[in-house]
């Protein structure tokens, strides 16, 4: 098994030109390039995402209401990049569903739940159009900046 996945991509030209730009600029453009990557991993991740339907509740349940873990997803970007995922409405629910869970009873356990695997899923279907919107933004408003050149 592989120890993990390695791309290369050349930017030396995107970083020259970007290099020439005001830090202020710099971090502006980067946060706008990553804000783009991010909204095509977050409408991926929303798509992605298991909703339950909820006709199962008893009336003493603790699960969340139906479609809320769906809506919970957001995208935080900053200065150094982009983090798609819950919020802490459904943060550990969205943990145990993606990665799966051991179900006890009465502190024994009963079965292993298997993880649904769906962030991973969402960001495999989406990996080359997020790359694609960020090279494409940061190009973009750098050629603006420079007048198209």
């Amino acid at each position: 098994m592989a120890d993990g996945i390695t791309v290369h991509i050349d930017t030396k030209a995107v970083e020259e030109k970007l290099s020439r730009l005001p830090q202020e600029l710099q971090n502006k453009y980067m946060k706008e390039s990553y804000r783009a990557a991010g909204d095509v991993m977050l409408g991926a991740v929303h798509d992605n995402t298991p909703v339950r339907d909820g006709e199962e509740d008893s009336p003493d349940s603790t699960s969340l209401p139906p479609g809320i873990m769906q809506e919970d997803m957001t995208l935080t970007v900053t200065k150094s990049g982009v983090k798609v995922g819950p919020t802490e409405i459904s943060g550990a629910r969205a943990r145990w569903i993606n990665d799966g869970w051991q179900l006890t009873l009465n502190g024994k356990k009963v079965k292993d739940i298997p993880g649904q695997h769906f962030m991973e899923r969402a960001f495999d279907e989406c990996a080359q159009e997020a790359l694609d919107a960020f090279v494409e933004t940061l190009t973009e408003l750098i050629n603006n900046d420079e007048g198209g050149s």
